[in-house]
């Protein structure tokens, strides 16, 4: 009587335990659909801000951009972390889009203090910097476009 109680649990837990699965992998591809959504309006403010830098008051605006833009990528970076995956598919883009935002606001940390070298030297300083911020930043959407393939097949 007991065996036949657990092997009845056992198996109405298998079978919930799948679309529980599903739902969770689901609400990381929500989640990481409604903020890429958001993140595309503040890229475009981004790329409007540092398209052109040619003056020091240019650059101050294209350093307060990318302190807007870090904001926004960690808000990103926390959604995504606060939601789990259950496939191993999806696990494994959520840890790599996780490091990819990671790697992205390092790139926009290098990025700013290039800005302030260039700020206060009156645009002598800081290209270098810049040359390799813009290396790590290309680098980082590698491995953000990777891990939404993943998440998203």
């Amino acid at each position: 009587m007991r065996r036949s109680i657990l092997i009845g649990l056992l198996i109405a837990t298998s079978l919930v335990a799948a679309p529980i699965a599903r739902a969770s992998d689901d609400s990381l591809r929500q989640v990481v659909k409604d903020q890429a959504a958001r993140q595309i309006k503040e890229d475009a403010k981004f790329q409007k801000a540092t398209k052109s830098i040619t003056s020091r008051a240019k650059a101050v605006k294209a350093r307060t951009a990318t302190v807007r833009q870090q904001k926004s990528v960690d808000t990103f970076r926390k959604a995504v972390s606060a939601e789990q995956a259950d496939s191993d598919q999806v696990k494994a883009g959520r840890t790599q889009l996780l490091k990819g935002l990671a790697t992205y606001n390092h790139g926009l940390d290098k990025l700013r203090t290039a800005l302030t070298q260039a700020i206060k030297t009156n645009g002598r300083g800081g290209e270098a910097s810049a040359k390799a911020a813009i290396k790590t930043i290309n680098k980082a959407l590698t491995q953000i476009s990777s891990a939404a393939k993943k998440i998203n097949p």
